[in-house]
């Protein structure tokens, strides 16, 4: 190992941790059978893969839907592309080597890799991998331009454990990112952690340290006991966006962004690996080999794996809500005003006889 990391041969020190740690591949529970069924549910196929190659396409072509633009966001997401950064923020001109080396801090060493295998415990530890890093960063900073290579997602599909393991819609995606492309992203996070905290929403209460949903329940069973007891009435309302992070338009989230008060610069450097950004199913052949799909563009949610894709998906959502309304009035209890409770993409909110809006 000492002999690879002084030739700088990164993959074979990552190989090579491996097997020292012990640390094992994901594996799963996968589709068996192509089962087929029409609008009405009836089956049309129900029979086994002819081929890893058949079951592959079946992947690529879920996923693909399952990333796809939304109808109608196509002109929003265009636009809103080429119309980020057009303001210079000399703050971010240049990637900082004080940012680089405290993501590479932060960074976990034997977390799973994404598709370069290399496990942060290389860019973490060895001072020749942080160097070359350095320089790549800094040039995709100058550039706003990611290469393809890093802007590869893998997403390892996990049973659910409901229904069929032959339902493709009974699995979850775990998505991995590759360490040095989290690193660089945890370089645009460190540096928008200013902004975020005068734009982070105080009703969220999910991906916020030091808060959870035990506090959102109390604070709503307060608001309920304060309006029993004083013999007012309210209506519940609870939201629970369906695949929310999947669902967010690139569009949407940008303008977000920039509604938000995220440095232009940032927001190009997000955009550049965004415009890229692909997926591919990692999964098991029909002859137990590991296998990879061929590749899908991301078009669509943020992205899974990705440090900063939390706040992000707050951040649009906050800029939702209240473009729709509903951050005006709430509860109110002097010198207190409560409007929404959130976990993620979880939501409740009273509206009082008082507070109902109009229609």
């Amino acid at each position: 190992m000492q002999a690879a990391y002084e030739a700088g041969e990164v993959r074979v020190v990552s190989d090579i941790m491996d097997s020292i740690s012990g640390a094992k591949k994901f594996s799963s529970i996968q589709p068996k059978r192509l089962v087929q069924k029409d609008a009405a549910g009836v089956v049309l196929t129900d029979r086994e893969f002819n081929s890893t190659d058949e079951m592959l396409e079946e992947w690529t072509s879920k996923m693909r839907a399952r990333f796809a633009t939304r109808a109608g966001e196509e002109n929003r997401k265009t636009e809103t592309l080429d119309s980020v950064g057009t303001i210079p923020d000399p703050r971010f001109a240049k990637l900082d080597r004080d940012t680089f080396e405290e993501a590479c801090r932060l960074v976990k060493p034997f977390k799973a890799a994404g598709s370069d295998q290399i496990k942060g415990a290389v860019w973490k530890y060895s001072v020749v991998a942080r160097e070359a890093l350095f320089i790549i960063a800094s040039e995709i900073w100058i550039r706003e331009e990611f290469p393809d290579l890093l802007a590869e997602i893998l997403h390892v599909m996990i049973f659910k454990g409901k229904g069929s393991q032959n339902d493709f819609q009974g699995y979850r995606p775990i998505g991995l990112f590759n360490i040095a492309t989290k690193i660089i992203t945890v370089c645009t996070l460190l540096l928008m952690k200013d902004d975020l905290v005068k734009v982070k929403p105080a009703w969220q209460f999910g991906f916020t340290a030091g808060k959870g949903t035990g506090q959102a329940i109390a604070i709503w069973q307060w608001i309920k006991e304060m309006i029993v007891g004083r013999g007012d009435q309210a209506i519940c309302l609870f939201l629970d966006f369906e695949d929310a992070f999947t669902s967010i338009s690139h569009g949407y989230l940008f303008h977000a962004m920039q509604k938000a008060g995220i440095a232009h610069k940032l927001i190009k450097i997000t955009k550049a690996l965004y415009n890229v950004a692909k997926g591919r199913v990692r999964t098991k052949g029909t002859e137990g080999e590991t296998v990879l799909s061929p590749p899908y563009p991301i078009d669509n949610g943020v992205i899974q794996g990705d440090p900063p894709a939390p706040n992000l998906f707050l951040i649009g959502l906050h800029i939702l809500i209240d473009e729709i309304g509903l951050l005006a009035s709430g509860f109110l209890s002097p010198p207190l005003r409560i409007h929404t409770l959130g976990y993620a993409d979880d939501l409740a909110r009273y509206f009082t006889a008082h507070g109902i809006d109009p229609g």
